[in-house]
This record gives structure tokens, C-alpha cells and sequence, in this order.
């Protein structure tokens, strides 16, 4: 219903529900909200959800969020041309980054730490390798984590990667706007 009230056009919606059951996230997603949080709930995973859905990009500068050496790096490796090797991993990443993110809360919410600890160590080779340094250390933070402070801080750590993927692939969106670094959708 909220939906169908034009007074309330672009409010971002987020299921805030006490269930971590299989499927209930999808069921919220079904149902029309944007996102999904379970309870109990830590004032720092809701920090990072309200900035994650309230992000103010008109403000964001690609160089916050990527960091422009190691673009600058990648570009000495192009050829006339080619695609830009900063294109094509951009690319890459913004395929298959929303999937990793997927499976990354899946997997924890399932308690597969192995998994989640492989998931977070792909997301920080690729975020370091475009740049997204931010990201790549709490990927790095989320794979270093022991069992004695998994349930504390892993929670807030996936949702914190979350937001620094959502900031990274708007920053290399604004790029590719802004100028030639191939062909990023």
C-alpha cells in the first residue's frame, strides 16, 4: 500500500522481522520491500542500512570510494584500442558482485563460516583489485574473524560490505559517465 500512495514516491522500505528463517528475506523482497534486517538488532547494522539506502550520491566522489592510484595503475596497462583493463574488471565486478553479496548473508545466515570466509575472500581480491580499498578490508575483517566473535560482528560486517559494494559500483557508474573506461553497464 505504501507503494500505491504517491506521497510517499522513493521511501526505501526495509522488513525489520525477528524470523532468520530460509526464504524470509526473499518473502520480504516478494512483498515489495527493499530490504531486509533481523532482530535483535545492532544500532551499527541499522547505521549502515539507513546510510546504505539513504546514500547521497550527488555528493559521492569516485575518489571516497575508489581509490584513483590503483586506476591509475590499470590504465598503464592498456592497449590502443582495447578496452581499458580498468573497463573490463569494472565489468566484471558489477556482474558478479550483487551475487557474491547475495550468497555472502545467505551463507552466514545458514552458519556456513567456511563459505562466508571464501565468499569474503573473493570480494576482497576483486574490491582491491578496482580499487575499493574500504571494502576490501571489511572483507578482510569479515575473513579474519573467529568463532568467539562471529555472531557479535559478522552480522554488522555484511552489512557494512553491503554498503561499501553499493558505493563502489555507483563510483565506477560515475566513471563510466564521466569519461572513457570502457564498457561498464
Amino acid at each position: 500500500r505504501i507503494r500505491s500512495d504517491l506521497t510517499f514516491p522513493q521511501v526505501p522500505i526495509i522488513a525489520m522481522t525477528a524470523s532468520a528463517i530460509d526464504g524470509e528475506k526473499e518473502r520480504c523482497l516478494d512483498a515489495g520491500m527493499d530490504d531486509y534486517l533481523t532482530k535483535p538488532m545492532k544500532i551499527g547494522t541499522l547505521s549502515v542500512m539507513v546510510r546504505k539506502w539513504l546514500l547521497d550520491t550527488s555528493k559521492l566522489s569516485v575518489g571516497e570510494v575508489l581509490d584513483t592510484s590503483v586506476i591509475r595503475e590499470l590504465t598503464k596497462l592498456d592497449e590502443p584500442g582495447m578496452n581499458t583493463i580498468f573497463g573490463e574488471l569494472a565489468q566484471l565486478y558489477i556482474e558478479m558482485t550483487p551475487g557474491r553479496v547475495l550468497n555472502l548473508r545467505a551463507e552466514s545466515l545458514a552458519g556456513n563460516f567456511d563459505k562466508v570466509r571464501s565468499i569474503a575472500h573473493q570480494l576482497k581480491s576483486s574490491s582491491g583489485n578496482i580499487g575499493a580499498l574500504t571494502l576490501s578490508s571489511a572483507c578482510q575483517e569479515l575473513e579474519d574473524l573467529d568463532a568467539s566473535r562471529w555472531k557479535t560482528e559478522a552480522p554488522d560486517l555484511i552489512t557494512k560490505i553491503e554498503y561499501e559494494v553499493e558505493r563502489a559500483n555507483y563510483a565506477i557508474r560515475a566513471m563510466n559517465k564521466d569519461s572513457k573506461i570502457g564498457r561498464v553497464a
